[in-house]
């Protein structure tokens, strides 16, 4: 099974977990073998406003940077899945495995981590950002037991955008009821949802009964929360009362702000009574949802009871009249409209006797304005005469949003767009330091930018990195055998718009590897250098640390080999 690549920079490897929305895989940088972790969110979660956000949160995740962060270090946008490379570790936990596997918690570890915690969404509040993730499955333990985020902010949004499509949800107790409720989300809400990583760390209870269903989490937060009991007599009183007023229902009534509470904590700031009698907004609302589908689940119900009686009723009339439309009225196939104008298709449908209605019009990748889209019954589909045949016209081909193609083969960007009304075109091939030769390095429209259905992508294509190696047999003299020999000629340049590089050869051979040449070559020079190395050697070129080229001096062929 061929490497999977992203942006011909980061190898995926292999799957390490899923949920609803995503994937996440090991992977390592290409070449320099440094690990990573690549988040792959689901496609069919997507949509063009999403990613639109999800690049906007992207970029600005690229500039935090945290030592309790697996920090951001790229995405990137293929037209069909969104990803998110992080930076990677050779061992770590999920929070929640790392709790079930420790037989008796220490307090004092908890602690640390909770103050990590904290500090994290501290730098996070005073950068204008959010985390979003508070929870079990989000969060992760190291080998030397520090605890770090793996993701900011992204998922929350894809659960918004999504939500009203959900039945379940991991970790949902860790929501809060705002997001619950209306999906809103904001940094008073990671004090909920940090609020319960609290208790459950100092009271190994949970807060509410646990549960993946979205419309249960509904109930339970109108029941409301058990009672904070410590673990441990050590734990201090006020912690209990921070926990409490972090998991208030409305966000306007828990802590103004991470600075606040920490405050609040260290007495450098008085805790401000709260009144628990006070009515609140937000359960109030899922109380009125709660009662809703109460009242239509029963009306649905009594409903349905009324239907059965009419409907055992009138079944022999409606089979005696069934029996007659079958044997009376004669079938016919639906034909192929697609294509057509509604015209040509009414015409079609009446030398079937079929009758036709418009019953809606979309923007379409390939089938002009006005010309059928699909008919519903589809084409092919065994129906009785008169029947009404709904058409689905065109829009036209619309505004389409342009993938992100730079890392592909000219031939892996012609199938990606297969189908979806886009069309290429190679504007011209030049040298890159960072693409191999054949791979997209620059394309117009830039990615995630709207294009109109006339307008074609330029792409620019890597010819590589400026090196040529040629390889011919040595010259023997009268006094030397060179048969064993091979003059290897390997021709250079840096282009005049690049930076210096730091050119180094090495050459291996049985297991001996020897630097043949180091050098720092400036902008503008070329230069032509010349060996006699032994066959079934490997040269290695490097630019500026990154490999370049490796190749095998064969035996059998006056050119370098690639391996």
């Amino acid at each position: 099974m061929s490497a999977v690549f992203i942006k011909s920079k980061y190898e995926v490897k292999d799957l390490i977990s899923e949920d609803i929305i995503s994937y996440c895989y090991e992977g390592k940088t290409h070449y320099l073998d440094v690990p990573i972790l690549i988040w792959e969110y689901k496609k069919e979660f997507l949509t063009s406003g999403l990613v639109t956000k999800c690049i906007n949160i992207a970029e600005k995740l690229i500039g935090f940077k945290h030592k309790n962060c697996l920090n951001m270090i790229d995405y990137f946008y293929d037209g069909e899945s969104f990803y998110t490379i992080h930076e990677g570790l050779d061992y770590f936990l999920t929070l929640d495995t790392f709790i079930k596997q420790r037989e008796k918690q220490d307090l004092k570890l908890l602690w640390k981590f909770s103050t990590h915690l904290l500090n994290t969404v501290l730098q996070l509040e005073q950068k204008h950002l959010y985390a979003g993730t508070i929870n079990f499955s989000n969060i992760i333990v190291t080998k030397n037991l520090e605890i770090k985020f793996t993701r900011l902010m992204i998922p929350i949004e894809i659960y918004k955008g999504c939500w009203k499509d959900l039945d379940v949800i991991e970790d949902g107790v860790f929501l809060p009821p705002e997001f619950i409720q209306s999906n809103r989300f904001m940094i008073r809400s990671d004090m909920y949802s940090l609020g319960v990583l609290l208790f459950v760390f100092f009271s190994q209870k949970w807060p509410y009964k646990y549960s993946l269903k979205i419309e249960q989490m509904k109930k339970n937060l109108i029941e409301g929360p058990v009672d904070f009991e410590p673990i441990h007599p050590k734990i201090p009183d006020r912690l209990g009362r921070i926990i409490h007023i972090c998991l208030k229902p409305d966000p306007e009534k828990r802590f103004r702000s991470f600075m606040e509470l920490i405050k609040v904590y260290k007495h450098d700031l008085a805790l401000e009574g709260n009144v628990d009698s006070e009515a609140s907004t937000v359960i109030g609302h899922l109380k009125d949802h709660i009662n809703r589908q109460a009242i239509t689940s029963y009306r649905q119900l009594m409903k349905s009871a009324g239907m059965v009686i009419g409907v055992i009723g009138a079944l022999f009339a409606v089979y005696t009249i069934y029996l007659n439309y079958i044997t009376a009225i004669p079938e016919v196939a639906v034909p192929n409209l697609k294509g057509l104008t509604g015209q040509e298709a009414e015409e079609v449908l009446e030398s079937y006797n079929l009758n036709s209605l418009i019953s809606g019009k979309r923007f379409h990748p390939q089938i002009d304005a006005d010309l059928i889209i699909e008919t519903k019954p589809p084409a092919g589909r065994i129906v009785k005469e008169n029947r009404i045949i709904r058409i689905f016209v065109s829009k036209g081909q619309g505004p389409t949003l342009v993938p992100d193609l730079v890392g592909y083969s000219k031939e892996h960007v012609e199938e990606k767009l297969d189908g979806k009304g886009l069309i290429t075109q190679v504007e011209k091939e030049a040298y890159s330091l960072q693409y191999p030769e054949g791979i997209v390095i620059k394309q117009n429209p830039i990615a995630n930018t709207f294009i109109g259905p006339s307008d074609n992508i330029k792409l620019i294509i890597s010819k590589g990195y400026p090196v040529v190696v040629d390889v011919s047999q040595a010259k023997s003299s009268f006094f030397q055998d060179k048969s064993h020999l091979k003059k290897v000629q390997v021709e250079f340049f840096i282009l005049d718009d690049w930076e210096s590089q730091e050119i180094t050869i090495f050459f291996k051979h049985n297991d001996l590897r020897n630097k043949i040449y180091s050098d720092l070559v400036k902008p503008g020079d070329n230069l032509k250098l010349e060996f006699e190395l032994e066959e079934q050697g490997v040269l290695e070129i490097y630019f500026n640390n990154e490999l370049t080229i490796k190749r095998v001096i064969n035996n059998n062929s006056e050119t370098a080999h690639a391996i």
